[in-house]
């Protein structure tokens, strides 16, 4: 029997085109939430479902073996049709599942639970739910947790969008004008709402998390930490975006002491979700000794992110990606490198690395898509803080990214006096 169809169903489908994420790469941030919401209620299956108009296909995913499904198969096509969570609890007592396949054969439903992403301006994009199969039943205060998560997650979704088409509005912009001179500051102001947004939620999952130490609660504050790691990182990044707006890029960064080993361990930490999803490992070495430089925190995260993010996106599924600090041979220098053993660049390719609208992705995966801005900005940034970004051919054939920074005992500030405290 086919699904049921919204009646707003041509605006719904349009809301969900016009945020361009159908058969986009895993979002390390959704896979974080799926992963809460499979621990913390219980359940061997969680995913975030995007009902398009003949498939629902999951953007994020645990526990499933599978990447979308017939639409007039899936519970969530019934679940968009309203705004409160919609609760199964025994799938082969009710009359619309009874017959489903997915009831009847593997995966063998019988719970679910699916509560529905509604967006800003009220369309039901999909769910976030959680599946098992044995018949079971949520409390009140987990149906709460769902829909907290399902805010989460379309609050991920928006945010991501609008950092998307800024991006190519500065692609655009840049094109016909030359630098990177387009103003982002209404777009930087817009932009920390929905962050605060997800920040507070986190930090809202939390106080209904059992104390420290009981049960699965450290694993579960753990993935909320990293969520609100993520927005904050955001945050201060947006910050550096509407300050650079009015200055010169030296001006707008921080010269602070940072401690290299427990930012980069922030960040490799961040990317668990990512990872697993591809089946990649992630290795951190940090280095043995003090590894404390002069540059400003947001900006060294935002390098790191960067890379770590294309290693993964455009290494196969499998592969493996370092993540080391050390200190130059020669030089009071900091060395943060990212290598990985995916396919490589060739030579001239990755002389041109960091040079806006240069894009290697393409000589690595085929299909995979980017402004060739990222690289651009990080080694500029790495350029303001007095430091360099190269990339060369790893160990293993694959490339190989060296960040270098001044160690903070032997340079002054920049830009700012350096200050005690991140």
């Amino acid at each position: 029997m086919a699904a049921p169809i919204p009646i707003n169903e041509p605006l719904r489908l349009q809301a969900l085109l016009e945020l361009d994420i159908l058969d986009t790469p895993p979002c390390p941030r959704l896979q974080s939430l799926v992963q809460i919401a499979a621990r913390v209620l219980g359940a061997p299956v969680a995913l975030v479902s995007l009902i398009d108009s003949d498939r629902q296909w999951f953007k994020a995913n645990v526990g499933l073996d599978a990447a979308e499904t017939c639409r007039d198969y899936a519970f969530c096509a019934y679940a968009i049709l309203q705004s409160e969570p919609l609760i199964v609890e025994d799938a082969s007592l009710d009359p619309r599942f009874a017959a489903n396949p997915l009831v009847t054969s593997a995966p063998f439903m019988r719970f679910y639970a699916g509560a529905p992403l509604t967006t800003t301006k009220g369309h039901n994009l999909g769910t976030l739910c959680v599946i098992d199969q044995k018949p079971r039943s949520l409390t009140s205060e987990q149906v709460s947790t769902l829909q907290m998560l399902a805010s989460l997650a379309v609050q991920t979704i928006e945010t991501q969008e609008r950092l998307d088409h800024a991006e190519a509005r500065v692609s655009q912009r840049s094109q016909v004008d030359g630098p990177l001179t387009a103003s982002l500051s209404s777009f930087g102001h817009e932009m920390r709402t929905p962050l605060n947004h997800i920040i507070g939620f986190a930090d809202l999952m939390k106080l209904t998390l059992p104390p420290e130490g009981e049960g699965k609660a450290s694993r579960h504050r753990e993935y909320l930490d990293i969520i609100r790691q993520s927005g904050a990182h955001l945050l201060g990044l947006i910050d550096n975006v509407i300050r650079s707006d009015r200055t010169t890029l030296e001006d707008s960064l921080q010269a602070v002491h940072v401690d290299v080993n427990a930012a980069l361990a922030e960040v490799v930490r961040s990317f668990t979700g990512t990872v697993e999803a591809k089946q990649q490992s992630l290795r951190f070495l940090p280095d043995a000794g003090r590894a404390i430089v002069l540059g400003d925190p947001t900006a060294l995260r935002q390098i790191a992110i960067n890379l770590i993010a294309n290693a993964s996106k455009y290494c196969p599924n499998g592969a493996s990606i370092d993540v080391s600090v050390y200190q130059a041979a020669v030089g009071s220098r900091i060395c943060v490198a990212v290598e990985d053993n995916g396919p490589g660049l060739p030579e001239d390719v990755r002389e041109e690395l960091g040079r806006p609208f240069v894009r290697g992705a393409k000589a690595c995966v085929s299909g995979e898509d980017g402004f060739g801005l990222g690289l651009h900005i990080i080694k500029r940034l790495s350029e303001a803080m007095r430091g360099s970004l190269d990339f060369e051919k790893g160990s293993e054939d694959g490339l190989r990214a060296v960040l270098q920074l001044p160690a903070a005992d032997q340079e002054a500030g920049y830009a700012a006096p350096v200050v005690a405290k991140l």
